[in-house]
């Protein structure tokens, strides 16, 4: 009889460490959040797919009339696009296909809470609040040709632009009782704005007045104006909050803000005139959509490396670009959560791994 060189116990324990290293093993390879940048075609009335990893457009979306802007649900499940035709669409992102079209009198710009429960839609006479659970409008606040929306991180502010006259504010509103609260002054021409992440101040671009005025949210003062040459289009603030960054569609760069002190980094020179701008949850890179009039670049969409503050890529294929948001596509299987790979959604932050397997059996709401 041929006895085992190995104590049992230690037999055991030797199996134990070859399971252990292969879990291990195989969760350095695990499925890591895929994140997906929406970009709204509105001269064709379509949403295009942008897979971040590889650049590549891998789906396209028919959606309402004239696709303006977008913003993604915060648990990535779903994306709400204003339709200029007088709709929102959203679009399930496990099938990128429409699920719901509401109804409304025009739809520009789309902002949604943080907590993913309402959507503020601006239209041609009114800023309609959408209930993201019913699909359905609880709410209505008068304002004209709304232009973009912000809104604070606790959920409790709305910020927005409007295209009217001679607009020289920005209109706050106060999301428990969705009235209007206070104008701040902040020069002609207002268009694109932005949140920092911990709430305490608001980057405004402004177009005519040639300036991004920095708004403290304490007092809802403007505390810094930084000049411009070119009035830009639209900011967006990095994850971390060390940056803002700024389009410019006529000089054909993005602008680089030090938050600290808002003081210019560096300008970013790209071969097309970039109009909007969204930065991926990681912060890594920044994507900005591209309709301006050059013959080479008209239609496309700019990848930046954040780190060198550098064009990496640009995409094809678009008709008008406009709007673009940015997800990480949440869990669906058990497959997704396997080998500790729900610490991979830092989007959604599970605890655990029995939260993302929860998470994946349950799937979105409808």
């Amino acid at each position: 009889m041929i006895r085992s060189a190995l104590h049992p116990r230690k037999l055991s324990l030797l199996l134990f460490c070859l399971l252990f290293i292969g879990i291990s093993s195989t969760g350095a390879i695990s499925i890591q959040a895929q994140t997906r940048a929406y970009v709204a075609n509105t001269c064709a009335d379509t949403v295009s797919v942008i897979d971040t990893d590889t650049n590549t457009v891998v789906a396209t979306i028919l959606v309402g009339r004239a696709p303006a802007q977008l913003a993604a649900t915060p648990d990535g499940t779903r994306v709400y696009v204003a339709n200029r035709g007088g709709s929102v669409s959203v679009i399930d992102t496990a099938t990128n296909a429409v699920v719901s079209t509401i109804a409304l009198n025009g739809a520009t710009g789309i902002a949604i809470t943080p907590d993913g429960a309402r959507a503020y839609v601006g239209g041609i006479v009114a800023i309609s609040v959408i209930d993201t659970n019913t699909k359905t409008v609880i709410a209505t606040i008068p304002d004209n040709d709304v232009n973009l929306i912000a809104i604070t991180p606790d959920g409790t502010r709305a910020f927005v632009t409007n295209n009217q006259g001679f607009s020289q504010a920005v209109v706050v509103l106060d999301t428990a009782t969705n009235t209007l609260v206070d104008l701040i002054p902040v020069g002609f021409g207002p268009q694109g704005l932005a949140v920092t992440p911990d709430g305490s101040r608001l980057y405004v671009t402004t177009v005519g007045d040639r300036a991004i005025k920095v708004i403290d949210l304490a007092t809802n003062t403007v505390i810094d104006s930084i000049p411009e040459i070119f009035g830009s289009m639209a900011v967006a603030i990095s994850p971390d909050g060390a940056r803002a960054y700024a389009t410019f569609d006529l000089p054909h760069i993005v602008s680089v803000l030090d938050t600290s002190t808002n003081a210019l980094v560096t300008n970013i020179h790209l071969t097309g005139g970039p109009l909007f701008l969204a930065v991926t949850p990681d912060g890594t890179r920044l994507y900005t959509t591209d309709s301006s009039f050059d013959f080479f670049e008209v239609n496309s969409v700019d990848v930046i490396d954040t780190a060198t503050n550098t064009q990496v890529g640009v995409i094809h294929g678009f008709s008008c670009p406009e709007g673009i948001a940015i997800t990480q596509l949440p869990p669906r299987t058990k497959d997704d959560c396997k080998n500790s790979g729900y610490q991979r959604f830092s989007a959604l932050g599970f605890r655990n791994q029995g939260q993302c397997i929860a998470f994946g059996q349950r799937g979105p709401k409808p």
